[in-house]
C-alpha cells in the first residue's frame, strides 16, 4: 500500500495515476507533457488536448487548423468537400473556395 503518490501523480480510487499535463513512463513515474499540450499520452509531444488557444490536429497542438479544416471545441475538423476554408462542416459554412468555384452566401458554386 502506498501512503502517498509520488510527485506528478494523484490518487484515484486507491491507485496513483499521472496528473493532467503529464504522461506515464513506467511504474509510478510520470513526465511533463510539451507546453503546448494540456494532456498527452506515451510521449511529451503526443497531445490528446491542447493548452488554451491552440487546436489539436493529428496529436499536435497548432495555432490554427490547416487548409480544408476548421477548429471546433479545440479540435481541427474537416470542412465540407466543396470548401477551401470554412467555419463549420456544412456546405454553407465556406469562407473561401478553390479556383474552380465561386463563394455565394457561404456556399461554393460553379457559376455566379
Amino acid at each position: 500500500c502506498l501512503d502517498e503518490c509520488p510527485e506528478l501523480m494523484i490518487e484515484e480510487n486507491g491507485v496513483c495515476v499521472c496528473r493532467d499535463g503529464t504522461f506515464d513512463v513506467g511504474v509510478l513515474d510520470c513526465q511533463p507533457c510539451d507546453s503546448s499540450c494540456a494532456t498527452c499520452v506515451n510521449e511529451a509531444n503526443s497531445c490528446t488536448s491542447c493548452a488554451n488557444g491552440l487546436v489539436l490536429h493529428m496529436n499536435q497542438c497548432l495555432d490554427e487548423c490547416p487548409e480544408f479544416m476548421f477548429g471546433e471545441n479545440g479540435v481541427c475538423r474537416d470542412c465540407h468537400e466543396n470548401c477551401f476554408t470554412c467555419d463549420g462542416s456544412s456546405s454553407s459554412d465556406c469562407l473561401s473556395c478553390d479556383n474552380d468555384s465561386f463563394l455565394s452566401s457561404g456556399s461554393c458554386v460553379d457559376s455566379c
